[in-house]
């Protein structure tokens, strides 16, 4: 699977904004074949590969060279996605404590769109 990053703004449910939220997210497979998103719990990273192998990978029920397979890393997560240890750009410090609230809402409408600003990746 492909590790890839962008920039995104995100309003926040609870009224916080991060300016330029880092999302990381991993993508494999054929752009034209079935699509599978994948969603992961707080403590994993976004390659389901690594924690579930057993269904995901080559000729697996998630086939990653058949299937174009997509695995954002949740917001606040310790894998690279925008979270407490990151930098505020406000502070120049890692947000820590002053880490805006996320919901749940957050996390699911955090996936890349086409305007978020690639970060690198294909």
């Amino acid at each position: 699977m492909i590790r890839q990053e962008i920039k995104a703004k995100l309003n926040l449910e609870c009224g916080g904004v991060l300016e330029h939220a880092r999302i990381v997210f991993h993508t494999s497979g054929a752009r034209n074949g079935r699509v599978v998103w994948i969603c992961h719990a707080l403590t994993a990273n976004s390659d389901p590969q690594d924690w579930w192998p057993e269904m995901v990978g080559p000729g697996k029920t998630i086939d990653t060279e058949k299937d174009y397979v997509v695995c954002v890393n949740m917001l606040g997560s310790a894998y690279g996605s925008e979270g407490p240890a990151r930098e505020n750009p406000a502070t120049g410090k890692p947000w820590m404590l002053d880490y805006p609230d996320v919901t749940i809402r957050d996390t699911v409408q955090t996936p890349p769109t086409a305007d978020s600003t690639p970060l690198n990746g294909p």
